[in-house]
């Protein structure tokens, strides 16, 4: 069930909470400390973000592939999907072979094709 959020975050939800937790209480110690508090204090965030950055890459490689169950599902019923259309292709292919075969019958059985009539003052 998890594995969705650590697909996105890369840390379970309680490691990221500890994380930024960790983060905002260093950040609130040092701007307790006094000084220059903005500037420390958008250090030590930009730190923190970081060095999530840093744990989520390492995280995400760890994960194992997702499984190709999915993709080779969606192929296969891309191949039938194609193979039904080729199918349906050569049963019209056959129909069309059938028709002129009708064709070639019927102006073989005719013999000579009747000549046109001839308009007047045509000569042969």
């Amino acid at each position: 069930m998890m594995h969705w959020w650590r697909r996105i975050f890369g840390l379970d939800p309680i490691d990221l909470t500890i994380h930024v937790t960790v983060t905002g209480l260093v950040a609130g110690v040092v701007s307790s400390a006094g000084g220059n508090e903005e500037t420390i204090v958008l250090g030590v965030l930009a730190l923190g973000t970081v060095l999530y950055a840093w744990r989520r890459q390492r995280a995400l490689r760890t994960l194992p592939a997702p499984p190709l169950e999915d993709y080779e599902r969606a192929r296969i019923e891309d191949l039938e999907a194609r193979m039904s259309d080729l199918e349906a292709a050569h049963g019209r292919l056959l129909e069309l072979e059938e028709r002129l075969d009708f064709t070639e019958r019927m102006l073989a059985r005719s013999g000579e094709p009747a000549a046109l009539p001839r308009e007047p003052g045509e000569s042969r």
